[in-house]
């Protein structure tokens, strides 16, 4: 008796002790009582990580009674009101081991273990009445009764009969769908996920596992290829740093191993991490800066021909007078290479000239007054240029913008280096790919 009155006693502890940690566990809901699917994952995450902590005598494969949640059967969802220790079992198992004991199991000592077996077997049901009352708290009965209670709507089902995993699926279904637009969103932020080299990469790989294993939750899939392509191309952004050149070494190597259309698996992902983890260890990490901006340059949209382009270039930017000068000398500067250029018949128009000069001093006066204030790199740099169809991410005053920018810009920002033209693709501000027709 007094050991029956030991297994209901740690049911209903361990009962009490897992409704209390779920009900600490923050789930953020609207006045409707609505819930993202995100808020619904992040809920069971959390209550995984509670269930690993729960201690039980009971032999799993997962820590703690983490397995209770699990799809198939195992020896937490096999329990049942009715399972109890048994004797006669307990005793054949240990006495026909191989090789044997060198003594035999007496009757007293295996009605002692199936005494404790009998708590580790309330601890579970009360483990998992626990979890039905934390959840059922959480997300209400609207979301839970479709999988406590019978057909008819009103008598609920026994113990024996939930199954927890169907549970925690009913609370994920019941989320409020994720739009595509949000679900594209999801997507571009793991692309452009940026990496804080301040911290070793294995804890960055970590960070990027967290984020897909959540995104997968919502049917996205980002294998391992995307997290090495992110990661590489990472550390193919900072190398010019002198606190990133311990990088140059592991990215050799990892270049001979793969190519560029090699498709990454776990395994080479783990490959790749130890490669570059060497780095971290030689590597100042106090010296790294801290992540800003956007991972890479914004693509350029799609024109046919290379108008893009052409319009990308410094004469596409509204500039003043003063501007155009610069720009055009720069032009002239950076235009060495052996391009093929249109050329256009000058106009033979005559003109007033002081009222020209006149006009082109009034329009620059006017003109200088006003900054640009669409873009946040024009504003802090007091330029007055325009670029409507040029993004901010690409702007020629953003210090990020990898591609070209003109000399006078470039005497201008600090820290930037004029290159040519020439040296730069179309995708970076070069010279468009003239067709054999032109």
């Amino acid at each position: 008796i007094s050991s029956m009155s030991e297994a209901y006693t740690a049911q209903a502890a361990t009962q009490a002790v897992i409704e209390a940690a779920i009900a600490s566990l923050p789930f953020n809901r609207n006045d409707e009582g609505q819930y993202t699917r995100s808020d619904a994952n992040q809920l069971l995450v959390r209550l995984r990580t509670k269930l690993k902590e729960a201690y039980t005598t009971l032999e799993s494969k997962k820590d703690g009674m983490e397995a209770l949640l699990d799809k198939g059967s195992n020896s937490m969802t096999d329990v049942k009101t009715t399972t109890r220790g048994n004797v006669k079992k307990i005793m054949a198992k240990y006495n026909n081991t191989t090789p044997p004991p060198d003594t035999e199991m007496t009757r007293p000592q295996a009605k002692e273990e199936a005494e404790e077996a009998d708590i580790a077997y309330q601890a579970v049901l009360g483990a998992k009445k626990g979890i039905i009352a934390g959840i059922t708290a959480k997300v209400g009965t609207d979301v839970t009764d479709a999988t406590l209670m019978e057909a008819d709507g009103s008598t609920p089902k026994s113990l024996d009969d939930v199954n927890l995993h169907e549970l925690t699926e009913a609370v994920l279904q019941n989320a409020d769908r994720v739009s595509n637009k949000d679900l594209r969103g999801l997507l571009l932020e793991m692309v452009n996920w940026r990496v804080d080299f301040r911290k070793k990469i294995t804890y960055n790989v970590e960070m990027i596992k967290s984020k897909v294993a959540n995104i997968a939750s919502l049917g996205i899939a980002f294998p391992a290829a995307m997290i090495v392509t992110v990661i590489l191309a990472e550390v193919e952004n900072v190398m010019d740093n002198p606190w990133a050149r311990e990088f140059s070494v592991p990215m050799r190597e990892i270049r001979e191993l793969y190519g560029y259309d090699f498709v990454h698996t776990d395994e080479t992902l783990k490959t790749v991490v130890t490669k570059l983890a060497t780095a971290d260890n030689l590597r100042d990490l106090r010296a790294a800066s801290a992540p800003s901006g956007v991972a890479h340059a914004v693509a350029a949209p799609e024109y046919p021909n290379g108008e893009y382009w052409a319009a990308r270039s410094v004469a596409s930017y509204d500039m003043d007078d003063g501007e155009q000068a610069c720009a055009a000398e720069s032009e002239s500067e950076s235009s060495v290479e052996t391009v093929k250029k249109h050329k256009k018949k000058k106009k033979d128009t005559k003109k007033d000239t002081k009222r020209s000069n006149s006009r082109s001093r009034r329009s620059s006066r006017s003109r200088k007054e006003t900054v640009n204030k669409d873009c946040k790199h024009c504003k802090k740099n007091r330029s007055t240029s325009r670029h409507p169809q040029i993004p901010e991410a690409s702007c020629f005053w953003n210090p990020q913008w990898k591609g070209y920018r003109p000399k006078f810009i470039c005497n201008q920002l600090e820290g930037a280096e004029f290159k040519e033209r020439s040296g730069f693709t179309p995708a970076l501000g070069g010279y468009p790919v003239l067709s054999d027709s032109e």
